[in-house]
């Protein structure tokens, strides 16, 4: 029934992709050519599922795992786990903090988002290619409070945008004020 009214809520048809998490999160379903998958637990301590997105071709899938902290009153989303032919093939972790946004670019490739759940620190955007793990590249961006308090980054948020240096892949992740859609002058 759960599934059914994913299908009912995004208007997909029985043979569309659909990926739901179950509303305490500690269930991921796939239903992809009418087979159902239900993903489980990769990580000894894992608490959830979140950020559900099945690639293009239709053949790999992918979901953020969320992991118990002692820091924070909830889960955080730690690593990002991609499944394809009903195995993990692949575990990303980001460099620091959690990861707030991801996205399949193509069939082999994932880009994410990750920073520090709380305060002013740095936006690091990843991207990764799956069949070998290798890194891509990468963007950090950081918001205006951290130059206030003192802080000199090698690559300010504004220098990358007069710059033209924010790379075409980020945007699509970028969820709050860092990098900005607009610079101060009113260009993009």
């Amino acid at each position: 029934m759960f599934t059914l009214l994913a299908v009912i809520v995004i208007g997909a048809t029985p043979n569309d992709p659909v990926a739901s998490v179950s509303p305490d999160n500690l269930t991921l379903t796939f239903m992809i050519k009418g087979k159902r998958v239900n993903a489980t637990p990769t990580l000894i301590d894992q608490a959830g599922f979140a950020q559900p997105h099945i690639s293009s071709d239709q053949r790999t899938v992918g979901w953020v795992a969320l992991q118990s902290n002692a820091a924070t009153s909830y889960p955080l989303p730690t690593s990002l786990v991609i499944m394809k032919g009903g195995k993990v093939v692949r575990h990303f972790e980001p460099s620091f903090g959690a990861i707030w946004a991801w996205r399949f670019e193509d069939e082999d490739t994932v880009a994410f988002m990750n920073q520090f759940p709380h305060g002013g620190n740095p936006v690091h955007y990843s991207r990764y290619r799956i069949s070998d793990g290798r890194a891509l590249d990468s963007f950090t961006c950081f918001p205006p409070g951290l130059l206030e308090q003192g802080q000199s980054p090698v690559l300010t948020f504004e220098n990358a945008l007069l710059d033209g240096g924010v790379p075409a892949w980020v945007w699509p992740l970028v969820t709050g004020d860092c990098p900005p859609r607009e610079r101060s002058d009113g260009g993009r």
